[in-house]
């Protein structure tokens, strides 16, 4: 198990380098293969990101705890349709075209 301090270090070091490489600002964290508990949710929080993802739901919420839906080299755009049908209806996205989806996508 990583230390609080090298976690800290990891995801401080992490963030500069994308700043870095980029040339942008970087927000938000994604956790390697969406794994994450609450010693690394408070550990991205207190290091300043506004957001941080997971893979899929779980049982933390809030802006440390997003769900985003994986996307595969093999998806096609009908299964590209479908996958963001299915994250915007599990997040009851009531935005523009949300009547449409949940026509289409009960």
């Amino acid at each position: 198990m990583t230390s609080d301090a090298d976690l800290a270090q990891e995801v401080v070091a992490s963030r500069d380098i994308l700043r870095e490489v980029s040339g942008q600002p970087v927000d938000g964290f994604c956790y390697p293969y969406g794994h994450l508990d609450r010693r690394v949710l408070d550990g991205v929080e207190r290091a300043g990101y506004s957001y941080a993802c997971a893979v899929w739901s779980t049982e933390f919420a809030g802006p440390y705890a997003l769900a985003r839906e994986y996307i595969r080299d093999t998806d096609s755009p009908g299964r590209l349709w479908a996958r963001g049908a299915r994250h915007w209806l599990k997040q009851e996205y009531r935005g523009p075209g949300s009547r449409a989806l949940r026509a289409v996508a009960p």
